[in-house]
């Protein structure tokens, strides 16, 4: 068993998310989210806390899960249908109070990394096109279909609450595959969606970034703007100050070429050896037990939050061959990687 399970630093997003889900999962749905909970063998005491945060891959596969529990495949179309953006806490009342779309939107890909980290979630605009792109970046956790709809799907619900609730953008492009049945996005979201794309993003013309919100609270949307700069900018020095994630990414970024050496990583970093070692070793960590716990962790992740194959997560990892993958992964587990597979995800209904 490998002994050290918390050495991946993983990407992070407020509990809020999750609790939002779970509720509409009972309000929507009658679900007995206690026993959904326990099926997948997350603590729900652990979720109390709307303000703490939680790996990122534990939420996709959440939300994965839950779209077969509930029998709904459209499950991220749906989530923001019936929330309340105030439920989102100071994040959702500085949305609400913008001046304009556009602020709104531009506010909200400004402070999305302090409630979601492991993300790109970008306003850009040419010539008389605005594009809000929204990506997974980590590696530590799988691209989910359910997450880039329930992403998009805010942006799309917010734009029509505070500007006009038949608004529909000019096209909308989804990285994931195109589900047997995507009558649900036409309804949803116009005509023009498209799968299979580099990214996931909206299309609307750039004169909707001028249309104002009525009806808001100015000193309240200034008072809570400092207050998230704030929280922004100990955010940015907190990571100018983190050296280990870097590091990781750098063993992950190079784990497809096979295990990297100390050496190769050290010059990556633009430090000595010598000085990475240090670094390691007032952790109480070593190199090759880091790579080890890495290679646990994303495999864990990716086979109880994605639908990827084994032999596909062997690569990805680093492997030789499968074999090699599913002798490591018993020996950390005691279990193959499709028995954990198994005991971690739900049959559908």
């Amino acid at each position: 068993m490998i002994s050290n399970h918390l050495s991946l630093d993983e990407a992070q997003i407020s509990k809020t998310y999750v609790n939002i889900l779970l509720e509409h999962m009972r309000n929507r749905a009658m679900a007995d989210t206690d026993i959904f909970l326990s099926q997948l063998n997350v603590d729900k005491d652990s979720l109390i806390d709307d303000e703490g945060l939680m790996p990122m891959s534990k939420f996709v596969m959440i939300l994965e899960e839950a779209a077969k529990y509930i029998g709904d495949e459209n499950l991220g179309l749906h989530y923001y249908q019936h929330v309340d953006f105030r439920r989102l806490g100071i994040f959702g009342y500085v949305l609400l109070n913008s001046t304009t779309i556009g602020e709104a939107l531009y506010f909200s890909s400004r402070y999305y990394c302090l409630f979601q980290q492991g993300m790109e979630y970008n306003l850009v605009v040419e010539d008389d096109i605005a594009t809000l792109t929204y990506n997974i970046t980590t590696k530590n956790c799988p691209k989910s279909r359910q997450d880039a709809e329930m992403t998009l799907m805010g942006a799309v619900t917010l734009i029509r609450f505070l500007y006009d609730g038949l608004w529909q953008p000019s096209a909308v492009h989804f990285s994931h595959e195109a589900p047997d049945d995507t009558s649900e996005h036409t309804k949803l979201l116009g005509s023009s969606v498209h799968f299979n794309k580099s990214f996931n993003c909206l299309f609307f013309e750039k004169k909707l970034l001028n249309a104002p919100v009525h009806n808001i609270d100015i000193q309240l949307k200034k008072s809570l703007t400092i207050t998230m700069e704030q929280l922004l900018s100990i955010n940015q020095e907190q990571l100018e100050e983190d050296w280990f994630h870097p590091f990781q990414e750098k063993i992950i970024n190079s784990l497809e070429n096979g295990v990297p050496k100390i050496d190769d990583i050290a010059d990556k970093m633009y430090v000595s050896k010598r000085t990475l070692q240090r670094k390691l070793s007032n952790e109480g960590l070593s190199f090759l037990s880091v790579i080890e716990s890495i290679r646990y962790k994303l495999a864990s992740n990716y086979l109880s939050a994605s639908e990827v194959l084994p032999q596909d997560i062997a690569i990805f990892l680093g492997y030789s061959d499968v074999s090699s993958f599913s002798r490591a992964f018993k020996r950390w587990t005691n279990m193959t990687p499709l028995e954990f597979r198994k005991k971690h995800r739900i049959t559908p209904k």
